[in-house]
């Protein structure tokens, strides 16, 4: 796999070249921690209004988030890790805001995941315990972090004091269940990709592009998976020559009839042109006009390519975005939605601010059932009833602008998902979705954001999501961390952790104990791209014969709708300024 080699090495050049201060933390990694921990330091010392802004405390914990994602071998790693989780949970503190409280706990969490042998692994177990018990008043959780710190780690400072409070929280420790028995399930739906065939071509059958300020994605549609190198060539203002980006697709001939150049005019993008350098193989030149960085990944049944261009909104022209091709089934519900809120907006009080915009993915549909229950029941039919209740409760209950991605039994892209919501201007970006286990006897709520897997559990959800691969998640997470803006992680955290508080207290009290599995990250290709906060809710667990007999009711779909609704308002109710001081 020469090219894969060849494109990652490119991929890392240009992001040292394109991305601000990449160039000298690649250069001096101990100055870049040694910056991002001093802006940490004046931030908690600050005595002025500078420590009640939110977007402050974001910026530093992204800084020393992206430091560990950047050098994960650095002496400083886990010490950064464990840094970006004490400024969450300062910022926490000044909020008050359960979902950032529970943000601060899994980022805790995430130091001793991360970084086991290290002294930070103990302190962030520490840290966590205390904060579970003290802010999030969950003793059963905080005795379950007491005996991580027992069991993991039992030659740490903290070693003597974890037995000490796990004799004071005994009352709360699990009680032994009786092993379930374990019933095979149906393998999750893998999309494997039939082998290029030696000799035999494929065929490029279309280009399509969804343009908004500061963002365009290209994806390129083949018949077969198909072997392509990837080249950015500078612009060369001697001869007017704009800058480009081109893919060989090799042993490729376009479809007939596909046109041979198309116009953007996006403001980053102003031409997409194929044609054929040499025989064989067919090129697909973008003409850029202004850009920031660009990613490259692939999407498998029906395989495709997708390019993601970012630039700067500041410096790009607002513009009529290309029209979709009729066919599209994306094209009618962005025709049908209100018009896009393209601006970057302020946050005014809540009783001038304008409605916000939320998209609301209905997961699967169409030739994709997703999970299939015990007794036949599918979770593109229950996700679906779900979405449009939801719709209306958001539409009723917030009064916000809501756009669906699907509103009937249509297979929907993954990529045409998050692409809708940038075109749309969407706020906000939820996608439902029910759970499956081999293990018949798993159960509980779950809501996801876009980050790396933390545990192999959380990748196998991000594989049957995806409808792919364990190795094809591990691939895309060798590149996930410059796909991603590190503010709207921090904001899609808080969204899950406020979705997730709201779903357990409301289900819990419907219909009895509920089981929390919490707020966990993974690479899941719905939410790739998002330029807002977004999300993916797991509701239950269909393989689970008591779960799924719930979800065919209506009253656990308006509950957990409610519960959704009770999350967002949480969300919606913290502001620029996360403390009145």
């Amino acid at each position: 796999m020469k090219k894969h080699w060849t494109f990652f090495l490119l991929l890392l050049f240009f992001c040292t070249l394109l991305t601000p201060g990449a160039d000298a933390a690649g250069k001096n990694p101990d100055k870049e921690f040694a910056a991002a921990k001093a802006a940490l330091t004046r931030l908690d010392a600050d005595k002025g209004k500078a420590r009640s802004y939110r977007d402050r405390w974001v910026k530093v914990i992204a800084d020393l988030e992206s430091f560990r994602a950047r050098h994960p071998r650095h002496g400083k790693s886990a010490e950064a890790l464990y840094l970006a989780a004490t400024a969450q949970e300062k910022m926490a503190l000044i909020s008050r805001l359960p979902g950032d409280f529970a943000a601060a706990q899994e980022a805790y969490l995430a130091v001793a995941d991360a970084a086991p042998s290290s002294p930070y692994a103990a302190d962030g177990l520490w840290a966590a315990a205390r904060l579970t018990e003290k802010n999030l008043q969950d003793p059963a959780a905080t005795y379950r972090v007491y005996e991580r710190i027992k069991t993991e780690q039992g030659q740490s400072k903290y070693a003597g004091k974890a037995k000490d409070e796990l004799k004071r929280l005994a009352v709360y420790a699990p009680k032994p269940a009786p092993k379930p028995p374990v019933v095979a399930a149906p393998p999750a739906p893998s999309a494997p990709l039939t082998p290029v065939v030696k000799g035999e071509r494929g065929q490029l059958n279309g280009v399509r592009s969804w343009s908004n300020p500061g963002y365009t994605r290209i994806v390129i549609d083949l018949s077969q998976p198909t072997d392509y190198t990837s080249t950015l060539l500078a612009a060369d203002p001697a001869i007017g020559a704009p800058p480009r980006l081109f893919l060989d697709l090799l042993e490729t001939l376009p479809v007939g009839g596909l046109p041979e150049s198309s116009v953007v005019n996006d403001g980053l993008l102003r031409q997409i042109r194929t044609g054929k350098p040499e025989v064989g193989r067919t090129r697909v030149v973008l003409d850029l006009l202004s850009f920031d960085n660009y990613k490259i990944f692939t999407l498998p049944d029906p395989f495709r390519i997708i390019i993601d261009i970012a630039g700067s909104a500041g410096t790009i022209p607002v513009t009529t975005a290309q029209p979709l091709p009729a066919a599209d089934p994306i094209a009618a519900i962005v025709a049908a939605a209100p018009p896009a809120i393209l601006a970057p907006r302020p946050v005014p009080p809540v009783s001038s601010r304008p409605s916000r915009r939320i998209v609301i993915d209905a997961g699967h549909g169409g030739k994709d059932p997703g999970a299939v229950g015990p007794s036949g029941l599918l979770e593109k039919d229950i996700v679906l009833s779900m979405a449009l209740l939801l719709a209306e409760e958001v539409k009723d209950k917030l009064g916000w602008d809501v756009v669906l991605t699907r509103n009937d039994d249509t297979f929907i892209p993954l990529e045409e998902r998050t692409a809708l919501a940038n075109k749309v201007g969407a706020d906000l970006f939820v996608s439902l979705h029910v759970n499956a286990s081999s293990n018949s006897a798993a159960h509980g709520v779950e809501t996801y954001y876009l980050n790396f897997s933390k545990n192999e559990k959380a990748a196998a959800v991000a594989a049957r999501e995806n409808g792919t691969t364990l190795r094809a998640v591990s691939d895309l997470e060798q590149i996930l961390f410059d796909l991603m803006a590190h503010s709207k992680i921090q904001e899609s955290s808080r969204l899950a952790s406020d979705i997730q508080h709201a779903l357990i207290i409301g289900l819990t009290r419907e219909f009895g104990e509920v089981k929390n599995l919490g707020v966990k990250q993974g690479p899941f290709y719905v939410l790739l791209g998002a330029n807002m906060p977004s999300v993916l809710v797991e509701a239950a667990f269909l393989s689970n014969p008591e779960e799924e007999t719930r979800l065919a009711t209506r009253k656990y779909q308006v509950e957990t709708t409610r519960a959704i609704i009770d999350g967002l308002r949480a969300y919606d109710g913290s502001s620029q300024v996360v403390a009145q001081q």
